[in-house]
């Protein structure tokens, strides 16, 4: 199960985020509508990295991930302002 997997991982998180619950950072590929369905489930923040491609950026706003780390911050905000 991906949240066992990620979750022996946690005590190397930073919980002094700004997040009013647990996150996790999760490679792009491996994200999925199951994935995003437990994370929710389990009340965590999904970010995913690294995300440069519109149409990748689509499928997992898609999803519902919570946020996105790309290396192409022009094409994010195109993105997010043309879905309004």
């Amino acid at each position: 199960d991906d949240l066992k997997r990620i979750s022996k991982y946690r005590k190397h998180w930073n919980n002094n985020l700004p997040f009013e619950h647990p996150a996790a950072v999760v490679a792009c590929d491996m994200i999925d509508k199951d994935m995003v369905k437990r994370f929710k489930k389990a009340k965590l923040t999904l970010l995913t990295y690294t995300v440069d491609e519109p149409e990748e950026m689509e499928r997992l706003s898609d999803l519902g991930v919570d946020g996105i780390i790309t290396n192409r911050p022009d094409r994010l905000d195109k993105f997010l302002y043309q879905r309004g």
